[in-house]
């Protein structure tokens, strides 16, 4: 597929930029064997050409399916966090689908919690 393909199958985001999913939400909702864990769908993405050494390609950041978010760490180092949008999720779920010709089913955690919506409050008020 070559990059005018690509731009031209994009959704439009309509201006909205939301990134609630980390890459871990991401695999937990594919039940796919050889995605359904964060490093197993990271290498995943770099055999298909979407993330090169540990974040996405400039060109699905272009498109708006993943966001890096860079945090300074107690180590003083900038270390980055990569954020997938609602598009996102929709485009790595159906590239999973073409390409393992599996059907993608969530799993009953991931239908339960809401983007956003954390899972344990009282961890926090501590």
């Amino acid at each position: 597929m070559s990059e005018s393909e690509i731009k031209d199958a994009a959704p439009v985001l309509l201006g909205r930029n939301i990134f609630p999913y980390s890459l871990r939400d991401v695999s937990k909702t594919l039940t796919q064997s050889d995605v359904n864990g964060r490093n197993k769908l990271c290498r995943f993405l770099r055999q298909e050409g979407i993330f090169e050494n540990s974040g996405p390609v400039k060109l699905y950041l272009d498109l708006g399916y993943f966001k890096i978010n860079y945090r300074y760490t107690t180590t003083g180092y900038y270390a980055g966090v990569t954020s997938v949008s609602a598009v996102g999720l929709e485009f790595i779920t159906n590239l999973v689908t073409e390409k393992l010709g599996e059907p993608v089913t969530p799993s009953k955690k991931s239908q339960s919690r809401k983007p956003g919506q954390l899972t344990n409050i009282n961890f926090l008020l501590r």
